[in-house]
């Protein structure tokens, strides 16, 4: 009788050792389909950063563009008003 309880637990244990073998392969799995996209992500951010600095840049451009074109504008009504009076 002792010795078929222990057969049983022993049938038992191998058959949780085995579940949990089988358990941790597929965390594995998981585990390195997670750390691939934390990298894919990284690499995105920092894509994103070039892109987001760059807009700024584009945006600094075109402000400055549109003060020069204004102060030329105001300084060719000022001229014209001047001349035509």
């Amino acid at each position: 009788e002792l010795a078929r309880r222990a057969e049983a637990s022993m049938l038992e244990v191998s058959n949780l050792s085995h579940l949990f073998a089988t358990k941790i392969e597929q965390q594995s799995h998981e585990i390195e389909k997670l750390s691939t996209d934390a990298e894919n992500t990284s690499e995105n951010v920092v894509l994103g950063n070039r892109y987001v600095d760059s807009a700024a840049k584009h945006s600094r451009d075109f402000r400055l563009l549109i003060l020069s074109f204004l102060v030329v504008a105001s300084f060719s009504l000022l001229f014209l008003d001047w001349y035509y009076d």
